[in-house]
């Protein structure tokens, strides 16, 4: 056995849906883990980790690494197909027991990066992509995290998002494991109904909500009778979110902290953390924590500490399978484009939405943030298709039951002229991945075979 990370997780208190585990379910539990895993797995393997139990989900992925296996954290449903697509011709063992399934790949030699586990990218531009990382690299992005935050053991952690996504694994099941705080696991998001109901129940207290931009958008369109008491932070990842709708959402809560946040699963993955403020320009995603260096990669080829160009990520928790033309200099590539200020970020655009018209730099997010003021639109996507004269054209794609005309009346009045989209389609429901974000291939599907 090569840690303890069971041992120390265990010490902390878990509840789910606001009702306390005991103590002695949580680690009767444990011991029919660790049973399962020391009888099946004799050798170090690389381990398919699947359970909608979410207790079990945290005590086998923590037991895993115990014994020295390499899990390889999924969603319950991705099935047997997509999980050839990242290990194929591999030996496989199957080890079932109901919901808990694991495939094992056996032998030592299979595990190329020992004290690690694998997460999926959100898969929103393509296809998932594998990102192997550190247990010393995830410690540490729990710890700086929690730090920007100021999270402490008093605190208890409303799970409201994917335990199995990057994100979850590190704001979750390792927060828990540095701080020592309380995890509440919730079956359903907890929105504003949800959270007043913990109120009357009198389950919530210092508690810390996570939060993407679309369940940012739910919340807003609930009521409440009265401000809800109890959440201490609230903090959104996973998209840009408008510090005006935040100060929104902050009337319905009694003295809440709110906050932004950046990451990315390559980075392990939290980057950035920042407080929401009306009087800071949009697009802003935080500062980096104190241990990261970020700069940008500009459009001359050069690496600098400000001004605008792709985020560059140098950070102990940094995916370990990196390709060479990920990095310059030790430093991560990614695909966002983002503007430093006095070590500030700001998004500006994803790489793929950053549209030429005519040669002008056109960004997507500026004509989607004006769109989503649309009465009726529940959110859009904008996307640049070829185009003879100008190069490239946006086209806009719009979710929720609206009328194209009124739609593009609306945007003639509010955007420049090389902005407004030059085609409009409707769609009633996105298609979307885990942490709520667009499913932007199935989307282009969903386009294509209507037009």
């Amino acid at each position: 056995m090569n840690h303890n990370f069971t041992e120390t997780f265990l010490k902390a208190s878990f509840s789910i849906d606001g009702i306390s585990i005991s103590k002695e379910d949580a680690l009767n539990l444990s011991r029919e883990v660790r049973e399962l895993i020391s009888n099946e797995l004799k050798d170090p393997s690389i381990v398919y980790l699947q359970d909608d139990n979410p207790l079990r989900f945290c005590l086998t992925f923590f037991t895993l690494l115990d014994f020295g296996h390499a899990p390889i954290a999924l969603a319950p449903d991705f099935n047997q197909v997509q999980k050839d697509h990242f290990l194929l011709n591999k030996k496989r063992s199957w080890l079932e027991n109901g919901s808990f399934i694991k495939i094992a790949i056996n032998g030592k030699s299979e595990i190329e990066f020992e004290n690690s586990y694998a997460c999926l990218t959100s898969g929103t531009t393509g296809s998932p992509k594998v990102c192997w990382l550190s247990t010393d690299g995830a410690r540490f992005n729990a710890s700086a995290h929690a730090k920007s935050l100021k999270l402490s053991k008093d605190h208890t952690l409303l799970q409201s998002l994917p335990l199995y996504h990057s994100f979850g694994i590190a704001c979750y099941l390792w927060t828990v494991l540095e701080l020592g705080c309380q995890l509440d696991f919730n079956t359903v998001f907890l929105g504003m109904k949800g959270l007043t109901k913990r109120v009357d129940a009198k389950t919530l207290k210092n508690a810390v909500l996570y939060a993407s931009p679309a369940q940012l958008k739910f919340m807003l369109r609930e009521k409440v009778a009265k401000p809800v008491t109890g959440v201490d932070i609230i903090s959104f990842g996973g998209g840009e979110v408008l510090s005006a709708d935040v100060i929104k959402l902050e009337d319905k809560f009694e003295d809440i902290k709110s906050f932004v946040t950046y990451g990315l699963t390559e980075a392990g993955p939290r980057v950035s953390t920042g407080p929401i403020d009306k009087e800071r320009e949009s697009g802003f995603i935080g500062c980096a924590f104190k241990e990261i260096s970020v700069k940008v990669l500009t459009d001359a080829d050069e690496l600098k500490s400000s001004g605008l160009g792709k985020l560059c990520i140098k950070s102990p928790s940094l995916k370990q399978n990196q390709d060479e033309d990920e990095t310059r200099d030790g430093y991560y590539i990614t695909r966002d484009l983002v503007q430093i200020t006095d070590d500030e970020i700001f998004f500006q655009s994803r790489e793929h939405d950053l549209i030429k018209v005519g040669g002008v730099s056109i960004y997507a997010k500026d004509i989607e943030v004006v769109a989503r003021e649309f009465e009726g639109l529940k959110d859009c996507l904008v996307f640049s298709k070829e185009h003879k004269m100008y190069g490239e054209i946006p086209i806009l794609i719009a979710e929720g039951e609206v009328d194209k005309t009124e739609l593009l009346i609306f945007l003639k009045d509010k955007l420049a002229v090389l902005q407004i989209p030059k085609k409009i389609h409707i769609v009633s429901e996105f298609p979307r991945h885990s942490l709520d974000k667009i499913n932007r291939k199935k989307l282009f599907e969903i386009i294509e075979e209507s037009s």
